[in-house]
């Protein structure tokens, strides 16, 4: 099926089309061949019927332009009269919202970015406290002490301000957490994540009911 578009079409394109209208935004040349070719390239890659859509958005286009032909000059990007294309303000600025876009890698990553600057914000401002504990030697280092009971033993009253470990396969409901710990000597150290952790309690040497733990955080 033949397809008759220009610039001003693609305004009118289905939201889940922002990626390939961004694409034909980038071009130097946005000309009524080259989006007539894009689109058929399209709908070879879609393997959908965009001629079927596209015919009413052709019409819609031609109503727009149809109300602006009193003017000698018309935008065929946005159909309004009394300037072209190369002067549209309209047109500059979805080219650049384009180059914005692509510059930052889409939306996906500046979600990302931005909910790494927030999470690097609250690390800032937010330190817990770690009462008398001191950071974990090097347990690679040939040198450093083993004490596996200790490593493995919980003290319910460490006088933290929430509950910590470095065992990270403890841990369940594991969600990544950057929060600056404060040891006793004053440096400051930050955690990876945090969870929860079901622990046996031992009461007058006898193990008792499970515990679980909330907010604990994986400080390696």
């Amino acid at each position: 099926m033949p397809l008759d578009c220009d610039q001003s079409t693609i305004q009118h394109l289905p939201d889940d089309y922002s990626h390939f209208v961004t694409s034909l935004l980038l071009l130097d040349k946005l000309d009524k061949a080259t989006i007539t070719q894009a689109f058929l390239t399209e709908e070879t890659q879609r393997g959908a019927p965009v001629a079927q859509w596209f015919d009413a958005l052709s019409a819609a286009a031609l109503s727009a332009s149809s109300a602006s032909s009193s003017s000698t000059s018309s935008c065929t990007f946005c159909t309004r009269p009394g300037h072209t294309q190369a002067t549209c303000r309209t047109f500059a600025n979805a080219q650049k919202r384009a180059r914005d876009y692509v510059a930052s890698g889409g939306s996906k990553k500046r979600q990302e970015k931005s909910k790494k600057a927030e999470e690097t914000a609250a690390a800032s401002v937010v330190t817990e406290f770690a009462g008398n504990a001191s950071a974990v030697p090097d347990l690679t280092d040939p040198s450093s002490p083993i004490q596996p009971h200790t490593d493995f033993c919980w003290n319910a009253d460490s006088g933290c301000t929430s509950t910590m470990t470095p065992h990270r396969h403890w841990i369940r409901n594991y969600r990544p957490l950057r929060v600056g710990v404060e040891l006793a000597d004053g440096s400051i150290i930050y955690s990876a994540g945090v969870g929860t952790v079901v622990v046996d309690p031992v009461v007058d040497g006898k193990t008792i009911r499970s515990v679980e733990l909330t907010r604990v955080l994986h400080v390696p």
